[in-house]
């Protein structure tokens, strides 16, 4: 939340009182309709139905940030049955320094063209500028398509079902996708060589197609006074003329039909870093039913024992059970021999362990099989687990073995490329990709997912660093209403999809359930409330769900033998 809140705006946000929805201008040529989101392009639609999510350009810094945009100038123009919009904009930081102006034309036959040209006024390096093309995943996946590459050859393929480590086409210049039986549309790139990756690998809900491909070294400096221009024109053939829809008066929710109930995934929290566990919180937290408290653990850093002590006396005092996942070395059977100790001396059980390697994102393979033969010695019959610390994508891409554990992990963000609130609400549905296709290429293993946090809390590009312990930046909208929401999304399609054990955030704090805002407003998050709604149906089962408006609306629901909750929420 940003510092300018009036107080008693503080304490609304606290309460759970949404923030105004975003301002979309929308805009039509001939038989497409498309959302204006300042410079970006959004929900491309024909007849009604999306054939792209997001039309934007976008500038990767040297460690592949992604740097803000400034819209200096913003001049749309309506015709009957077309537009133009022109457009300025600047993209700065400490290091970075880029501008380019932009024009938008909407046709009546429906083609949009999108032109920028940019320029670098000062030097400075980049991993990539340019375009970037969004696919919906849930629409496109398995949909036959046509590449045509640079070279002037083409591919017939379609777009993958499982979520794919790789990129599924390269040396892209025009891609086309069936919508429908007859009706194609086709999206040709210009000034850059792009290629696709596919977003599920990071929980967006899209394909993307980029310029600058992987396999070309990074960064790239971009002297001053270079130039970069690129153009994007989506056409679409065999529409036929259709009568305006009449707009939908009412939401129907309703249970799957002939979908089978699920066992409701026990749901935790994190622990947070280096502070005192619990104080002021420990009540509310106790209250919120939190199955367990996943702690990180890194042998090389000297405190390391103390930490896990003090997490598994915090996680005694709220009633919940013990999570680690360990970064072992190369010492490990000394490092086993000390938790050994530890473990005697907690003060709640640990109910799974996951084995890293200290400076690796993901398990190696070997590694977890030697460590996960001393770890029944701890405790004998708890789960173990191997996986990425990172995203789903560490996960996809190293598969590590895991024929000696019992479930397969890896943590979630919401905001790997996108930050804005359109985009953030659209990964819940991109989760249950990760889910089956992990289901996939680990049958018969669980899938536990989390931490789920809001901003990355390191680099994936970069090795760790031995001695560990990451803390996110704090991200404004922890305590608003909308990650209350994305929180019941989250929850609604992970557990529909048969996961093992879900962690969200953290206990309490600035990215936690509840603790001192950025601003320094103190209260119990609206998550919170959400997660609390949920654990109280921690014996129960969730009951498969539908709306007729999934793109507005979701909504989850919870049985127990005895009681129904149904969970609304404004997506």
């Amino acid at each position: 939340m940003p510092n300018s809140l009036t107080e008693t705006e503080r304490n609304l946000r606290l309460r759970g009182v949404p923030e105004p929805a975003p301002k979309l201008r929308t805009l039509r040529a001939g038989p497409v309709e498309l959302a204006l989101d300042g410079s970006d392009l959004r929900y491309i639609k024909v007849s009604g139905r999306e054939i792209l999510r997001q039309l934007y350009v976008a500038l990767r810094d040297k460690e592949w940030n992604t740097i803000a945009k400034a819209i200096e100038r913003l001049d749309v123009k309506e015709t009957l049955d077309g537009f133009t919009v022109d457009i300025r904009v600047t993209h700065r930081n400490d290091e970075v320094d880029f501008s380019w102006d932009g024009r938008i034309e909407g046709r009546s036959d429906g083609t949009i063209t999108y032109t920028m040209d940019g320029i670098a006024n000062r030097t400075f390096p980049r991993a990539r500028i340019g375009f970037c093309v969004l696919h919906p995943s849930e629409i496109c996946a398995g949909v036959r398509c046509e590449v045509e590459h640079v070279d002037g050859t083409k591919e017939q393929g379609r777009f993958p079902v499982e979520v794919s480590p790789w990129p599924p086409f390269k040396n892209i210049r025009a891609i086309s996708h069936e919508v429908e039986q007859g009706v194609w549309t086709t999206i040709r790139m210009k000034g850059e060589t792009f290629e696709m990756e596919d977003q599920g690998n990071w929980t967006d809900a899209s394909f993307k197609i980029y310029g600058t491909p992987l396999s070309l070294p990074w960064p790239v400096v971009l002297e001053k006074g270079t130039r970069v221009s690129q153009s994007v024109t989506i056409s679409t053939t065999g529409v036929k003329a259709t009568a305006n829809r009449k707009a939908k008066t009412a939401v129907r929710l309703a249970p799957k039909k002939d979908a089978a109930s699920i066992p409701l995934p026990p749901i935790g929290t994190a622990a947070p870093i280096g502070q005192p566990s619990g104080g002021m919180w420990t009540p509310a937290l106790k209250a919120c039913g939190l199955s367990h408290v996943r702690t990180e653990v890194f042998p090389k850093h000297p405190q390391w024992r103390e930490r896990f002590l003090d997490v598994a006396r915090f996680a005694g005092s709220i009633g919940a059970n013990v999570q680690a996942a360990v970064f072992f070395s190369d010492e490990y059977e000394r490092e086993l021999g000390e938790l050994a100790k530890l473990v005697s001396e907690v003060e709640a059980p640990v109910v799974s362990w996951v084995v890293f390697k200290a400076t690796k994102l993901e398990t190696p393979d070997g590694f977890a099989e030697n460590v996960a033969s001393g770890l029944p010695k701890l405790t004998p019959n708890v789960r173990i687990g191997v996986g990425s610390a990172a995203d789903y994508c560490q996960l996809n891409r190293v598969r590590p073995a895991a024929d000696a554990v019992d479930f397969v992990t890896y943590s979630i963000t919401p905001q790997a490329h996108a930050f804005d609130d359109m985009s953030v609400m659209e990964t819940p549905e991109a989760q249950v990709r990760t889910v089956s296709s992990a289901k996939v290429l680990y049958p018969g293993k669980g899938i536990d997912v989390g931490p789920m946090v809001l901003l990355h809390r390191f680099n994936s590009n970069f090795p760790m660093a031995p001695e560990g312990y990451y803390e996110s930046p704090i991200e404004p909208r922890q305590a608003s209403v909308q990650i209350a929401a994305w929180t019941a999304a989250s929850v609604k399609h992970l557990a529909e999809s048969d996961t093992e054990r879900l962690t969200y955030f953290e206990a309490y704090g600035p990215r936690g359930l509840c603790g001192t805002t950025v601003d320094g407003v103190q209260g119990v998050f609206p998550a919170y409330h959400v997660l609390r709604d949920i654990t109280e149906f921690a014996s129960g089962e969730v009951i498969p769900s539908e709306c007729s408006s999934p793109k507005q609306v979701g909504t989850l629901r919870l049985e127990d033998g005895k009681r129904t909750r149904v969970l609304v929420f404004s997506l």
